[in-house]
C-alpha cells in the first residue's frame, strides 16, 4: 500500500506501508467501525486542554478532529516550531495513539 503524506517542512513524500503498519491500519479501521478506546468528545476536550495549557495562542485555534485513536490537527501556525510543539503536546495526551499534523505554517511578513 502506498500513501502520500506531508513532512515536517510541508514537503510531500510517498512511503510504502510495511506488513506491520498494514496490520495497524487494519486495527484502526476496526476501531473506527466499532468501539473506540477513548470517546470522541473526551479525546477532543483533552487535546484542546493540552494545547491551551501550552500558553501559545495559535495552538488554541487549531481544529481538532478525532478518528478512531487518531487525532488530526488542522489550521495555521506562524512557525514550524509551533507546529512541532502542537504535535508533541498532543502525542502526550492519554489515549492518543497517533497524530496527523496537517497544520500549515504561514509566516506573516
Amino acid at each position: 500500500m502506498t500513501f502520500a503524506t506531508s513532512g515536517l517542512h510541508n514537503l510531500d513524500r510517498v512511503f510504502t506501508v510495511s506488513r506491520e503498519e498494514r496490520n495497524d491500519l487494519q486495527h484502526i479501521q476496526e476501531v473506527v467501525a466499532g468501539q473506540s478506546p477513548i470517546g470522541e468528545n473526551s479525546a477532543v476536550a483533552d487535546v484542546r486542554r493540552a494545547l491551551q495549557a501550552t500558553g501559545y495562542l495559535p495552538l488554541r485555534n487549531l481544529e481538532i478532529e478525532f478518528r478512531g485513536s487518531f487525532i488530526w490537527l488542522r489550521g495555521v501556525v506562524p512557525s514550524y516550531h509551533l507546529k512541532q510543539m502542537a504535535q508533541s503536546t498532543v502525542q502526550k495526551v492519554a489515549g492518543v495513539e497517533r497524530v496527523v499534523n496537517a497544520a500549515q505554517v504561514v509566516v506573516s511578513r
